[in-house]
């Protein structure tokens, strides 16, 4: 065997342990990643048959404000506040008032929540646009796909970039 070579079983088995590690990984980011794009995609025809029975305006306030909610708690940073207080009320003189902290369960909820929100909302933009553009819906609704595909396409690297 030549110096520096190491057995096909070896090597093979060396490979695979770097690649199954690194899968792992990017299989867990990808599951998380897919728990909001499922309902987010799905979930539209039960927009659709929302915004019909309830109006497409009502819906849509609705999914903003679930949106509003969960992008609020989403993006609360974790910590806490420091208050100083008289050496009576506590040993140190401080007290940590509201504790927070988004644990993983909480985060993979609060996600499922908000793509929930988002596919029921995407049916309701889309019943719209015969009310507002009655000539137009064709363009005006590849325009809204596209516009909505070109953002979802671009979060993703913009996300992993601001790590």
């Amino acid at each position: 065997m030549p110096a520096g070579k190491m057995p096909d079983q070896r090597m093979e088995k060396a490979a695979a342990q770097r690649v199954t590690g690194r899968n792992q990984a990017v299989a867990s980011k990808n599951s998380f990643c897919c728990l909001f794009i499922f309902p987010a995609s799905l979930l539209r025809p039960l927009g659709g048959s929302l915004s019909d029975r309830f109006g497409a305006r009502r819906i849509m306030y609705w999914t903003f404000w679930a949106m509003i909610v969960t992008s609020g708690i989403l993006m609360m940073p974790q910590g806490h506040i420091i208050v100083e207080v008289t050496k009576e009320k506590s040993a140190d003189g401080t007290i940590e008032v509201l504790p927070w902290h988004v644990n993983i369960l909480m985060f993979t909820v609060l996600t499922i929540l908000l793509g929930c929100a988002m596919g029921i909302g995407k049916a309701a933009v889309f019943k719209h646009i015969p009310e507002y553009f009655p000539t137009h819906v064709g363009s005006v609704g590849g325009l809204v796909g596209m516009l909505g595909a070109l953002g979802g396409f671009f979060m993703l690297p913009i996300f992993g970039y601001a790590q």
